[in-house]
């Protein structure tokens, strides 16, 4: 008897049916949700966007997305995953303390003023 062999199909089977299972959860809250913001939002009468705006911002979005492997010649991708949350956090520094220090300023055992 193969144990390795019928664990391995056991974790398969257990793996996909809570795959299922989270799935169909999944598809229940984005069908509540749906209905929500109709029901919400549905009364708005948006008028659609000129088609000469939208096929613009498709073929600048075409241009941008098609072209960053021309980028990855001179960056790598992971240093972009790590540089721009950093960044970001170095350019609102100064906002990022004054909340953590709110927050901090709120807890009560600590005698902060």
């Amino acid at each position: 008897m193969d144990f390795a062999g019928m664990f391995g199909d056991l974790v398969t089977f257990f793996g996909e049916s809570i795959r299922a299972v989270i799935d169909f959860v999944l598809d229940i809250l984005w069908s509540f949700l749906d209905f929500l913001i109709h029901l919400l939002f549905g009364w708005i009468n948006i008028p659609q966007m000129p088609e000469e705006f939208v096929s613009s911002v498709d073929s600048f979005l075409d241009l941008v997305f098609g072209n960053l492997s021309l980028l990855g010649f001179f960056i790598r991708p992971t240093t972009l995953r790590i540089a721009i949350p950093l960044f970001l956090v170095i350019i609102n520094f100064k906002y990022i303390y004054k909340f953590i220090m709110w927050i901090v300023h709120k807890i009560p055992f600590i005698h902060m003023s």
